[in-house]
């Protein structure tokens, strides 16, 4: 992304193209920010933990966790069941984690503050592909990173 436009119902298009602010600039030296959609970038993880030797599975089911000094998992994927004993167990599986759940950890979180929602856009656009907008229109904030 190269610069952050500030769409606003106060501004007219080319008065927010004026006030753009340009993120090639705040970091000499540095790349300006990276913005990558969410199934790419489990993607581009999964692919660098398996040229780490490290194996993925995916679409898992009846995941059990003992967790201890040499923790026990075992999953069902494909109709077999696994059972591994690893050395660490990561339990990156979501906001309502099973892991987090069979381990006794308990939940923090913070109350919301903010409704949000997002589409994903496919196919050919008009969108400055290198602009980030920002904005409000009413009783609404939003952000659009493409």
């Amino acid at each position: 992304m190269k610069r952050v436009v500030p769409y606003d119902e106060t501004l007219s298009t080319e008065m927010a193209q004026q006030f753009a602010l340009d993120l090639t600039n705040l970091a000499p030296g540095l790349p300006p920010a990276f913005y990558m959609g969410h199934p790419a970038m489990c993607e581009a993880l999964n692919q660098a933990t398996l040229g780490l030797g490290v194996a993925v599975s995916r679409g898992v089911k009846s995941i059990k966790v003992q967790p201890g000094e040499r923790p026990k998992i075992s999953y069902q994927l494909d109709g077999a069941v696994t059972t591994l004993r690893p050395r660490l167990i990561v339990g990156a599986d979501g906001r309502n984690s099973v892991v987090r759940k069979q381990i006794g950890v308990p939940e923090q979180k913070d109350p919301p503050h903010n409704l949000l929602g997002g589409i994903l856009v496919e196919g050919e656009t008009d969108w400055a592909m290198d602009d980030i907008a920002v904005g409000t229109e009413g009783d609404v904030h939003y952000l659009i990173f493409p």
